[in-house]
């Protein structure tokens, strides 16, 4: 009876800790006060490129959008590295099919040398996170695609048959250990993968990305619904995105 009073207040100290040692992103994008981003310090404010909108989402507001409405761009202010570090989304797919040939681009680096994207690769069903070192000829279709000279480190998701058609949650981690995608908390067939090693960090410049951006490859008029966005400063274990 004693060991049993003592295992109770035990188990709820250790519970506690385990929120309390919660990580926390760097920065979050809810879209239920707008388009602006929230950090600790402070709010982002975001700039519009096209008409982007919000939407009834999966927790209040959500983004729409899609070459027909527009993207959102955020200075992160040195809040995420090409180190390490993780991105997570709800997306709800809108007039395509995970199978479609066609890029779906969720996040994206716009500057500095080199390069974050997390994005649905246009062959097949695959979302990939990939972090490469060098951005230039990004729209070289085949040599890029395979990661050959630019020394990039990817990993992909392929898992159609989970990808239903309401709202699906969606994390990239890259890291000096390789890549990972999951998708509802359960990691890609590819993971953790890694190209080739580059002892520099990546230079993932000042401006960030968020929404559905086709690419210049293939022209589409389809769309997607994102919400609660989050950016991690480091990359998310297996546990910590379940």
């Amino acid at each position: 009876m004693h060991m049993k009073k003592c295992f109770i207040p035990i188990l709820a100290m250790l519970s506690l800790g385990i929120l309390a040692a919660e990580v926390k992103p760097v920065i979050t994008i809810d879209f239920e006060d707008g388009f602006d981003a929230k950090t600790p310090n402070g709010k982002i404010q975001a700039k519009t490129d096209g008409n982007p909108r919000l939407v009834s989402g999966k927790f209040g507001k959500a983004l729409e959008s899609g070459p027909a409405t527009g993207y959102l761009e955020y200075p992160h202010r040195n809040l995420i590295n090409g180190k390490s570090g993780s991105i997570e989304m709800w997306i709800k797919r809108v007039g395509w099919k995970p199978d479609d040939n066609e890029f779906h681009v969720f996040f994206e680096t716009l500057d500095g040398k080199g390069w974050l994207i997390f994005y649905k690769f246009s062959a097949g069903s695959k979302l990939f996170m990939l972090s490469g070192f060098n951005r230039s000829n990004q729209f070289t279709f085949g040599p890029y695609t395979t990661g050959y000279n630019h020394r990039d480190r990817f990993a992909g998701h392929k898992s159609p048959q989970e990808w239903g058609d309401d709202w699906v949650h969606f994390a990239g981690v890259w890291s000096e250990e390789g890549n990972t995608v999951y998708m509802n908390g359960v990691p890609g067939k590819l993971h953790p993968s890694k190209e080739f090693h580059n002892p520099a960090e990546i230079d993932v410049g000042s401006t960030i990305r968020i929404g559905d951006h086709p690419w210049p490859v293939i022209k589409r008029k389809s769309a997607s619904l994102i919400d609660n966005v989050k950016l991690y400063n480091r990359a998310l274990t297996e546990n910590e995105v379940r």
